[in-house]
């Protein structure tokens, strides 16, 4: 193996981390600070708008397997730099729309370069460079969403503020684009044997004795009919569901009960302590192992429900953001780590595609969930008991199906 002082795949974490703090908050986290001053233009209700993410998020559910196939054929960096510039154009794009209908065609074209640079790249990326502090590296790429919130949150609050909200998508758009552009051009290589490296992995003996990966090594077709296939599947609908309508509504929930100002400040709470929240939950999946990170996780969103419910202070605002950001990585960290732990070699792209197309169902549905029954009962709380259901079923489907799944796995050196 070359030496290198430093290991490249730090690199490809750094660009991972980029990407991720470009791509994802402008399309999920920052998505409803755009509700209140499109509603009022166009004379919409919530939902109606909501549905421009329902429209984004769909595009996951049919295209996620077949995106998956095709970033691991040798040509990923050359699908992110085309889905790059498609990405920025659709975005900026949302400035020239003279009404919702416009808003909801563009969000279908959005959707589809949107998940050809976020979260289905990244791991894949990751998982060809990491074997060894996989989870260290993952959750580090997936803080870059945090990061990415925190800086948008009051960036955009001000750009709305000061040129408008049709303004404010073009620059936003003009930034992600030439911040995304440089990065992938400067640093992504798609696998270590590009430029000559191997996977970062642990030396494969210990005392003369191997070391053995235990996981699913077969075709992932073969298994898609198995039970614990369908208990990770259906804990994944309802993990998307919770992610898309707490992140997509909180922005927009905030600001209704508390202000603008304050409602900012909280988003920016739960983005930049959701980086260390991922940073937890990746360092106890390569401790102790992803069971760990799943249970800190849907303890932290837990947490922030039941306070959302039962609290009406900026102080209780808050500690709210601060659990949610803890538990933050149940969107993004842990969906990759656990069908890495689960399944192996070539197998893991394929079953990741078809995970993330259940997350993708549910982050279709999730924003809209919540913005119908808000504008049902003229509060969120029925909606935050909902997803406060939902985040514990998902935590106990997921150890089922990972405890089930062990009856399949073998051992390979």
């Amino acid at each position: 193996m070359k030496k290198t002082t430093v290991f490249y795949g730090w690199r490809i974490v750094f660009a991972c981390f980029i990407l991720m703090a470009c791509m994802i908050p402008p399309v999920v986290t920052m998505a409803s600070k755009f509700l209140i001053p499109i509603t009022t233009e166009f004379n919409i209700s919530k939902s109606s708008f909501t549905l421009s993410n329902t429209i984004l998020q769909t595009m996951g559910i049919f295209l996620s397997p077949i995106i998956s196939k095709n970033l691991s054929n040798g040509k990923l960096k050359k699908h992110l730099v085309f889905s790059i510039i498609g990405y920025s154009i659709s975005f900026a794009s949302y400035g020239l729309v003279t009404n919702i209908y416009m808003h909801y065609v563009i969000s279908f074209v959005l959707g589809v370069f949107y998940l050809n640079v976020g979260t289905i790249p990244v791991s894949i990326l990751i998982n060809n460079w990491f074997e060894y502090k996989k989870g260290v590296a993952m959750s580090l790429a997936m803080a870059g969403t945090g990061i990415g919130g925190f800086l948008f949150s009051p960036l955009s609050t001000s750009l709305l503020e000061n040129f408008g909200w049709r303004k404010t998508y073009l620059i936003i758009g003009v930034i992600v684009f030439l911040t995304a552009m440089l990065t992938t051009t400067l640093f992504i290589k798609e696998k270590p044997e590009d430029i000559g490296l191997e996977k970062l992995t642990k030396d494969n003996t210990i005392d003369n004795v191997p070391i053995v990966d235990k996981g699913i090594w077969d075709d992932f077709k073969s298994y898609k009919k198995k039970i614990f296939v369908w208990l990770i599947l259906i804990g994944m609908l309802l993990n998307g569901i919770v992610h898309s309508g707490s992140v997509g509504q909180f922005p927009a929930a905030f600001e209704i009960k508390y202000g603008a100002i304050v409602g900012s400040l909280a988003v920016s709470i739960y983005s930049i302590v959701g980086v260390f929240g991922k940073m937890i939950m990746g360092i106890l999946n390569d401790k102790k192992g992803v069971i760990y990170s799943i249970i800190f996780g849907t303890a932290g969103f837990s947490l922030a429900f039941i306070l959302l419910m039962s609290t009406s202070s900026n102080e209780g605002l808050y500690l709210l953001s601060v659990f949610y950001g803890l538990g933050m990585g149940l969107g993004a960290v842990v969906p990759p780590l656990l069908i890495g732990a689960i399944f192996k070699g070539e197998n893991y792209s394929v079953a990741y595609g078809y995970v993330n197309s259940m997350m993708q169902a549910g982050m279709s549905l999730g924003a809209m969930f919540v913005s119908m029954l808000a504008d049902k009962f003229n509060t969120y709380t029925v909606a935050w008991f909902i997803l406060l259901v939902f985040t514990i079923v998902a935590c106990v489907l997921w150890i089922l199906g990972y405890q089930k799944s062990k009856s399949y796995w073998t051992k390979h050196l």
